[in-house]
Order: structure tokens, then C-alpha cells, then sequence
């Protein structure tokens, strides 16, 4: 699945009530870092998967500066929970969201799931709605994380799952 990076830009915004100049001044630093594909030239997008969407929101949760939000977010988006970078983690979140199967158990919506970003440290993915809450942690190179030893943290910001909801369905819509 590849998405014009224009049109994430618009679907993201609108679904987190962003400024769009914010999102694609936040985009743009991720293509210069070349987190983000830039356009081949003449009249084509820039051709974005849903990893590289999950990257663009990583580096809007940080709260950091916008260069340095993009350069935490390319370094967190390869964090890793048994194995899985959290950027396809939460890209395979982003197209479950926006796929005909939403209501299944594990998807965004019906898990309530939520991403919290602690700036350097881990992504948390919670899913809180279940009889057993599961809570996924990605860290660098996949190293235990203990969030109640933690003194370092500066902040921490959520994304909640209805608007990764959000985000996946309107992904499902601009889809090239």
C-alpha cells in the first residue's frame, strides 16, 4: 500500500485537528532526512507505505523541535518488540483501522488502543479495553524498559486510538 504524501499530510491533519502547515513542515524534515520518499518529479507524488506514515506521526508525538522531533522519530521508528520496529507496527495498526475487518478484536478501534510516545526512551502501544489489558513496549534494540524506573523522562504524548481510527480511514481513502 502506498499513499501520495500530500494526501497523508491532509488526513492526518484533519484527524488530529493539526495545522497542516505543522504536518508538512514535519513531513518535509523527515524528506530531508530521507525518512520520507520525495517526489520522482513532474507532476507525481511522493509515494508514502504505512510505515512511513507511522514515522510522521511518531515525529508529531515527540516534543521536540521540528528537526529534532524528525531525527528522534527516524531513530524511535526502528525501536523493536520481540523483533518488530514500532514504525510496522503501527503502520499494520494504520491499515487494519482503515480495512473492512475494523471491529475484529485486535484492531484499533474495538482495542481502544493508544500510542504514547516518551521522547527517547519508548513507544507504548496499550490496548485497554480487553478483560487482560495488553501493553506492547518498543525500545532500542528491543531492551527491557520499566516506565516506573524511568527518571529521564521529560514528556510523554498520546495518540489515542480513535483517532488512529481516524488516520486509517481516511488512509483507506486516498490509497494509490
Amino acid at each position: 500500500m502506498r499513499y501520495a504524501l500530500s494526501a497523508v499530510v491532509d488526513v492526518v491533519a484533519t484527524a488530529t485537528e493539526l495545522s497542516p502547515h505543522h504536518v508538512n513542515m514535519q513531513a518535509r524534515r523527515l524528506q530531508e532526512l530521507g525518512e520520507l520518499a520525495r517526489s520522482p518529479g513532474g507532476r507525481l507524488p511522493a509515494l508514502v507505505n504505512p510505515p512511513q506514515v507511522a514515522r510522521l506521526l511518531l515525529a508529531l508525538l515527540v516534543d521536540r523541535p521540528l528537526v529534532e522531533a524528525a531525527r528522534l522519530a527516524a531513530i524511535m521508528s526502528d525501536y523493536r518488540n520481540q523483533g518488530m520496529p514500532v514504525g510496522d507496527y503501527i503502520g499494520r495498526m494504520l491499515v487494519s483501522a482503515g480495512g473492512p475487518d475494523f471491529l475484529a478484536p485486535a484492531s484499533v478501534l474495538a482495542a481502544k488502543a493508544s500510542v504514547t510516545v516518551h521522547a527517547g526512551d519508548a513507544v507504548v502501544i496499550r490496548y485497554t479495553c480487553t478483560d487482560d489489558p495488553l501493553e506492547e513496549v518498543f525500545t532500542a534494540s528491543g531492551a527491557t524498559w520499566a516506565p516506573d524506573d524511568a527518571e529521564t523522562i521529560a514528556s510523554a504524548r498520546t495518540l489515542p486510538g480513535r483517532l488512529l481510527h481516524r488516520i486509517g480511514r481516511g488512509l483507506a481513502g486516498i490509497q494509490e
